[in-house]
C-alpha cells in the first residue's frame, strides 16, 4: 500500500469506502506508484524507543528550565546544561539559600528523567553491537546510536529506490537541495 494522500486524485466521486477502495485499485495500477513497506515489529519497536527517547528529552529539557525561571526568582541564576544541576541539589541540601521545597520536586523529576534517557540511550547502543546496518551508520562522523536508530526507523527500506532521486520528499536530492539540476523557487543559483 502507499501513503493516503497519493490516492486521493483517483477518487472519482464522493468520499465513501467504496470509492476509496476504486481510488486504490485504480492508483496501484500506476507503473510510478511506489508502494509502502509493511514495518515489522522490531521496526516499529525502534520507533518507539526513538520517540520516547526524544520525549524524555524534551520533557527534561522542559523542567531545567521551569527550575531555572523559578530559581531566578529568588536571584539564583545557573546555566541551561543538565550537569549544573549539582550546584542546585547542593543549594538545597545546604540550606542556608530560602528555596522553596517545591524546587525538590524539580530535581527529583529531572533526575528520573536523566536516568530512563540513560536507560533508553543505553538500549540503542546495545542494538547499534547486534545490527550491522545500525554499526555502518554509527562508522559515520557525528551519528551516534540515537541518530542511526532514528535514521533505521524512520527511514524506508533503501533498497526500493532505483536511486536517492526517487526516494520520498524529505529524503530526495532533491528534497534537501543537493541536486544541481532541480532550480525551484526557493533555490537561487
Amino acid at each position: 500500500t502507499g501513503s493516503a494522500h497519493l490516492y486521493v486524485p483517483f477518487i472519482k466521486r464522493q468520499k465513501n469506502d467504496a470509492a476509496d477502495a476504486a481510488a486504490i485499485a485504480e492508483a496501484v495500477l500506476r507503473p510510478t506508484m511506489h508502494c509502502v513497506a509493511v514495518k515489522s515489529a522490531e521496526h516499529q519497536a525502534r520507533a518507539v524507543t526513538f520517540r520516547t527517547h526524544q520525549c524524555f528529552v524534551r520533557e527534561r529539557t522542559r523542567l531545567i528550565n521551569a527550575l531555572r525561571g523559578h530559581l531566578a526568582e529568588f536571584g539564583l541564576v545557573f546555566p541551561r546544561e543538565p550537569t549544573h544541576l549539582k550546584q542546585v541539589a547542593t543549594l538545597l541540601e545546604d540550606g542556608t539559600r530560602e528555596i522553596p521545597v517545591t524546587a525538590q520536586l524539580y530535581v527529583d523529576q529531572i533526575d528520573l528523567l536523566t536516568a530512563e534517557i540513560k536507560d533508553l540511550t543505553l538500549g540503542l547502543s546495545d542494538a547499534t553491537k547486534e545490527n550491522v546496518e545500525m554499526r555502518r551508520l554509527c562508522a559515520v562522523p557525528g551519528v551516534g546510536p540515537v541518530t542511526a536508530g532514528a535514521v533505521m526507523a524512520f527511514a524506508p527500506d533503501l533498497r526500493t529506490f532505483s536511486s536517492g532521486r526517487t526516494l520520498p520528499h524529505g529524503g530526495s536530492a532533491s528534497g534537501r537541495g543537493s541536486d544541481p539540476r532541480v532550480v525551484n523557487s526557493a533555490m537561487v543559483r
